[in-house]
């Protein structure tokens, strides 16, 4: 089942609220560092500073490993924001030393309750607000000289995630309930699922020849003919071979995104960009036909 959202008239109110204007007037800039696009553009609606990304994309923020560059851009920030222990993982032993000089946010820390398989919690609106909200909450108290800008901006942004929420709903809604299997390499796409009524597969998990057999049954059986992945990698050669020797046709539909372009065009949102393309690729894989409303 979709997620229910806000309704249209709590969604107006909150989109009333949206400040995109900086706060950076406040008070000096603070130096910020973020791990990933999500984080930073977050983080630079809240308060309108320049923040810098480590591992925004091209990049896995999973699998990047810091350079000069990062290292000392981390060593020098006033604030470090990352999602996790569970993501970061090249880089937790530099985080970890910024976390017991008390300069690092960490949103899983921020949201104890979200599951921890998966750290990369954006992919749900309704998650993504809530850590939205509680950022914009934290560096507050960070910086009580623009208090009351961020937290005015926090609300704004974290309505127009909610108000998103509905259009990618409907893009989906064709997709029957039978269907409704991704599988996917990218990261956080199990939080998509849980938001929008699907079953997540991640290849990775599926990458013995027995696993592919009944993964491949599984497509045959639901009649799903797409998955979303490389089409160059060897798990994906593998479990197309099969499906193919047990006559189901699949197909690679191309990749989904994790992270956020950082920084986004002028004037649009890197979040909001991730989500319709994921969205609308997996609609027209799943759903020939479906287009974002």
């Amino acid at each position: 089942m979709t997620r229910s959202f806000l309704n249209r008239r709590s969604m107006m109110t909150l989109m009333a609220t949206a400040l995109v204007a900086p706060v950076a007037g406040a008070q000096s800039a603070p130096r910020i560092v973020a791990t990933t696009g999500l984080i930073a553009e977050a983080a630079r609606r809240l308060t309108g500073f320049d923040i810098r990304a480590i591992a925004a994309p091209p990049h896995d923020p999973a699998l990047h490993r810091p350079g000069r560059s990062d290292l000392v851009a981390i060593a020098d920030a006033d604030l470090v924001l990352r999602h996790g222990p569970g993501l970061e993982q090249r880089m937790d032993d530099l985080l970890k030393r910024q976390a017991a000089r008390g300069r690092v946010i960490a949103l899983e820390d921020l949201l104890p309750d979200t599951p921890a398989e998966e750290p990369l919690i954006a992919h749900d609106p309704a998650l993504w607000s809530a850590a939205v909200q509680a950022l914009a909450t934290r560096l507050a108290q960070e910086l009580p000289g623009s208090a009351d800008g961020i937290l005015h901006a926090g609300q704004g942004f974290a309505g127009e995630i909610l108000a998103h929420a509905p259009a990618i709903a409907e893009t989906l809604a064709p997709i029957p309930a039978h269907q409704r299997l991704i599988v996917t390499e990218a990261r956080g796409m199990a939080h998509f699922a849980r938001a929008f009524g699907f079953d997540a597969i991640a290849l990775s998990d599926a990458s013995e020849a027995r696993s592919l057999a009944a993964l491949a049954d599984r497509l045959a059986t639901a009649g799903v003919t797409a998955i979303f992945t490389a089409a160059d990698t060897p798990s994906t050669a593998r479990l197309l071979q099969i499906a193919a020797s047990r006559g189901h046709a699949l197909h690679p539909a191309g990749t989904l995104l994790s992270d956020a372009d950082w920084p986004a065009p002028a004037g649009d949102s890197g979040w909001h960009r991730m989500m319709t393309r994921n969205a609308t690729r997996i609609a027209a894989a799943l759903a020939p036909g479906a287009a974002l409303a």
